[in-house]
């Protein structure tokens, strides 16, 4: 019988990028395209506010900057791998783009477990934003 030591988990995360000439939460919400009238507006007003803090939240007391070359981008192994991905970067940096990465988790509360859990695809002319399902 084998006996596992130390902390087990069941969470999962799942990571999602942005790509936009200038990202704020206005853009964001914008992007969504949920009228003010809505009863879902405050749902899309608390998701954009979430992709917006975790891309532009303080890692080690410094915040979270986006990459602006390809140079920096492949510096990751995260987009380097999946050719017709960087091949969108390269594309997207070219006409003055930035990219920002950020990742949900089903340990977080409310929104963020729920962002975790979906596939999202929104692309406008000045920003696309991608969340694929957590595998």
């Amino acid at each position: 019988m084998k006996i596992r030591n130390g902390l087990v988990s069941n969470s999962s995360s799942s990571s999602f990028w942005i790509a936009a000439k200038e990202l704020s939460e206005e853009k964001l919400l914008e992007a969504f395209d949920v009228p003010e009238t809505s009863p879902l507006r405050p749902l899309a007003e608390e998701m954009a506010s979430f992709f917006f803090q975790e891309v532009t939240a303080r890692w080690n007391g410094e915040a979270k900057q986006p990459y602006t070359t390809i140079a920096d981008l492949c510096g990751e192994d995260y987009c380097c791998e999946e050719d017709e991905l960087l091949d969108e970067f390269v594309a997207l940096i070219h006409n003055g783009f930035k990219i920002w990465y950020g990742s949900a988790s089903d340990d977080g509360e409310g929104i963020e477990e729920a962002i975790c859990k979906m596939t999202l695809e929104i692309r406008t002319p000045d920003l696309i934003l991608v969340k694929d399902k957590t595998r």
